[in-house]
């Protein structure tokens, strides 16, 4: 198995208020053997309850036998997010990013293997 490419995502969120804010971006693709990695980048905080939270929120690819799996994700809330997953036969995914009283940022990183 050979990494054959890599793409990369970036997205923001901004939120001055004690209420969360969220950003989400959706990718779709040909079924593809995919590792998707999220990393928070930048937290600058306005407030004294600042905090951000990135993640996958939800993922969808084809089982061996061709039906239809499924991931998705209410929210964001830790400990029950996802960070990363890799699946041979990847078809979409949406990663997300949520604030409070802070600016913060998000890059996902999508490898693609042979």
């Amino acid at each position: 198995m050979g990494l054959e490419g890599q793409k990369v995502f970036t997205g923001w969120a901004y939120a001055n208020e004690e209420n969360f804010y969220s950003e989400s971006c959706s990718i779709d693709m040909p079924e593809s053997a995919v590792f998707v990695k999220t990393f928070l980048c930048d937290l600058v905080s306005i407030g004294k309850k600042c905090a951000a939270e990135i993640g996958i929120i939800k993922i969808r690819y084809n089982l061996p036998d061709n039906n239809k799996g499924r991931v998705n994700l209410d929210t964001l809330d830790w400990p029950n997010s996802i960070k990363t997953w890799y699946n041979p036969k990847m078809t979409h995914f949406t990663f997300a990013i949520k604030t409070r009283e802070c600016f913060a940022s998000v890059i996902c990183v999508v490898d693609y293997w042979s």
